[in-house]
This record gives structure tokens, sequence and C-alpha cells, in this order.
């Protein structure tokens, strides 16, 4: 493709030296007529006369570029996943927290990997000054409705 396109170029800069240099008139227009005629013949050779390895190696290239695409779109929308179920565990939390009366600053909620092929949350920090009674409650609630055992959950008090 990119021979036909530098002929193609060379052979319009040809032509257009050609017509300045012909006179005004009925010359000119012929000239016109025989350099869009030379144009047209190159280009209906390439395309009757394709570069049949040119044109494989480029699909082939097409097809790696493609494949690379689809990697790159399926890494991110797992990430994205991972985003998603991290953001709503965590709103769940706060939610809840906030029902109980307990005051959490701040929640962090790790999702990993399952072997069903799901991002389920994984460990849990949550920052807040509680009481011992009010962080059992949640931890229980956490352990049994988001699955995330008490030795998978990190109570701060400082924030850090």
């Amino acid at each position: 493709m990119e021979k036909i396109v530098k002929i193609l170029c060379a052979l319009s800069v040809f032509c257009a030296l050609v017509t300045n240099l012909v006179p005004e008139g009925r010359e000119k227009r012929v000239m016109r007529f025989v350099c869009s005629v030379v144009l047209l013949s190159a280009l209906f050779r390439y395309v009757r006369e394709p570069d049949w390895d040119t044109l494989a190696l480029e699909s082939a290239r097409l097809r790696q570029r493609e494949e690379a695409f689809l990697q790159d779109a399926e890494r991110i929308r797992d990430e994205l996943q991972r985003t998603v179920i991290e953001d709503e565990c965590r709103t769940y939390i706060l939610n809840k927290a906030r029902q109980m009366q307990i005051d959490l600053e701040d929640v962090s909620v790790t999702a990993q990997w399952s072997m069903e092929g799901i991002w389920v949350p994984h460990r849990a920090v949550l920052t807040g000054k509680t009481e011992e009674q009010q962080k059992n409650l949640l931890s229980s609630i956490l352990e049994t409705e988001l699955g995330i055992p008490r030795s998978r959950q990190e109570w701060r008090t400082d924030g850090a």
C-alpha cells in the first residue's frame, strides 16, 4: 500500500509540473485529461494486481493489534469490575455502620479473584473510634454478609 501511495504522489507531482508548463487553452485541458488518465491507470493497476505479500503482512499485523486490544480491554474490564465491587462493599459497610450509629471515618475494601471467576471482598480496613461491642457487631456482619472473616478485618483508630 505504501508503494502505491509513493507512486501516486510522484505521478501527481509530475503531472502538476507538466500541466503548469503547457500554455492556457485547449492544450492545457487536454494535458489535464491525459494526467487524469495516467493517475487513474496507475491506481487501477494496483487494484487489479495487488501486492499479496504486503497485504498478508498488514493483515497479520492487524490481527496482532486486534488481539492486543482485546486483551487490554479484558484486563481493563476486570479491573473496573474489581473497582466496582470494592466501592459497593465500601458503601455497604459505611451505610451499615451509619444505621448502627457507628462512627467510621473511612473504610477500604480489597477484592480478590475467586475460584468461581468473580471478584469477592477479601479484606477490609475500617478507621474510626468505636466501642468494642460495636466493633464486634459490625465485624460479625462483615463476616456473615460479605464473607470477610475477622482475621482479614483491620480496625484502625488513628487513620494510619
